[in-house]
């Protein structure tokens, strides 16, 4: 039975992903210091963890992680925000292959390099998903990462302009980094958690859990099919 991680920031993201695994309960593994949850999903196990946003955890304990346990496959799952006007709240991109892009001293970026993850089949076409009365729309695309949350409308046309976007993070592009540099398959699964209304949470809280559901199915969906993750990309 294949042992699949999925890695999402902050709690919100994970806990109805984790209502869907079978046998699910909290563990301790080594290097963590809190609890994972591990469960059963299809013919994968799955241990879910939450890194906490940024690249902290990436930084400092992944490669220590997959040093210690085996695991055959990662997911990277959790909200986007918004970059490519053309994608909407509670779409979601998904991605298999890491990226990086140079960057000028002119630009607002920190270092030398803007990592992220792309479709290696990328396609502007939607794919329709539908989960009872949720229906939305799925598009093999590009996630940048970046240091903070992105709000600055300038500053999300210069990530769609440069980097062809749909969306931005905080995590993946670290984590994926590791992952080719192990040689371990993943995917990238990100929600659109619209940003346009930043000053108003009734509409914030709204949008992410709207993003939560939708990747939510999306990654059962993925966690029950019983070929690679390069398989079900390939699939859609």
């Amino acid at each position: 039975m294949p042992v699949t991680l999925v890695l999402c920031a902050l709690p919100y993201e994970s806990e109805l992903l984790k209502s869907f695994l079978k046998k699910g309960k909290a563990i301790r593994i080594r290097p963590l210091k809190y609890p994972c949850f591990r469960g059963y999903l299809g013919k994968r196990e799955v241990y879910v963890i939450e890194s906490g946003p940024g690249k902290y955890f990436y930084e400092n304990t992944f490669a220590r992680l997959l040093k210690k346990h085996s695991f055959a496959e990662v997911i990277f799952f959790g909200t986007a925000g918004q970059v490519n006007a053309s994608r909407t709240c509670g779409d979601v991109i998904v991605a298999d292959q890491g990226i990086s892009w140079p960057c000028r001293e002119d630009e607002p970026i920190a270092g030398d390099l803007v990592y992220g993850a792309v479709s290696t089949k990328k396609d502007s076409g939607a794919i329709e998903r539908r989960f009872g009365q949720y229906h939305f729309n799925v598009y093999k695309g590009s996630i940048v990462t970046w240091s903070e949350p992105v709000f600055d409308p300038k500053l999300k046309s210069l990530l769609y302009s440069k980097y062809k976007a749909d969306g931005v993070d905080m995590e993946s592009g670290y984590g994926v980094r590791i992952c080719e540099g192990k040689g371990i398959p993943f995917l990238v699964v990100r929600a659109i958690s619209d940003t346009t209304y930043p000053g108003e949470e009734n509409h914030m809280i709204n949008d992410r859990m709207k993003a939560v559901i939708h990747g939510s199915f999306l990654v059962s969906e993925i966690l029950a099919f019983e070929g690679s993750l390069a398989e079900w990309i390939s699939s859609i």
